[in-house]
């Protein structure tokens, strides 16, 4: 692995084998990469170095500083508390029932942390998150409804282009909200607990 690893072949050059924690020097020279890296020997791009099950438990020694630093991934933690593979690493559940009214969603909703759906994906400005989700139930979202009452709000989220809301535009058959009937009123058919 050595003849290749040394950092100066791309694109080999992405991880030498001396790198943290398992460095590959005189007393360990004898360790196979293949050890973590289980992907076997033709396709090592990336390496599944997360494939080893035994390396959950020590997710601090490389995810600390980096993979990244942040309040979510600190490392401390066993990843399946959040992650719902550990081979693949997607899927991320994480346990809102925690958080407050006061939690600010944008800390980790914010297209970089938490990437499954922005803090601003619904246009209604400052409004906190839990005015419509409640932190058992984020997916499906069951929106709340109740704090709408103007017939203009409607179309607001409505309008086809923010998910779930576009699974029916305010415009749909057969009470479509054109200038003739612009005055109708959505809970005249849809009641409380829409």
């Amino acid at each position: 692995c050595a003849t290749c690893h040394t950092g100066a072949y791309p694109p080999a050059d992405g991880k030498s084998v001396s790198h943290t924690p398992y460095q590959l020097v005189a007393a360990t020279a004898a360790a196979n990469c293949d050890t973590c890296h289980k992907s076997g020997y033709t396709n090592w791009t990336p390496a599944r170095v997360h494939s080893n099950a035994s390396i959950s438990s020590q997710c601090a020694t490389c995810h600390a500083s980096i993979k990244p630093a942040t309040t979510v991934h600190t490392g401390q933690t066993v990843c399946e508390t959040c992650h719902k593979s550990t081979t693949t690493w997607s899927g991320a559940k994480v346990d809102h029932s925690t958080f407050t009214v006061a939690t600010n969603c944008s800390s980790c909703h914010n297209g970089s942390t938490a990437t499954g759906k922005a803090s601003t994906h619904i246009p209604v400005g400052a409004t906190n998150c839990i005015s419509c989700h409640t932190t058992t139930g984020w997916k499906p979202s069951r929106f709340n409804h109740s704090q709408v009452t103007v017939t203009a709000q409607c179309a607001t989220c409505h309008t086809g282009a923010y998910p779930p809301a576009d699974g029916k535009t305010v415009s749909h058959t057969p009470y479509q909200l054109v200038a003739a009937t612009a005055a109708a009123n959505c809970d005249t058919c849809h009641k409380a607990g829409y």
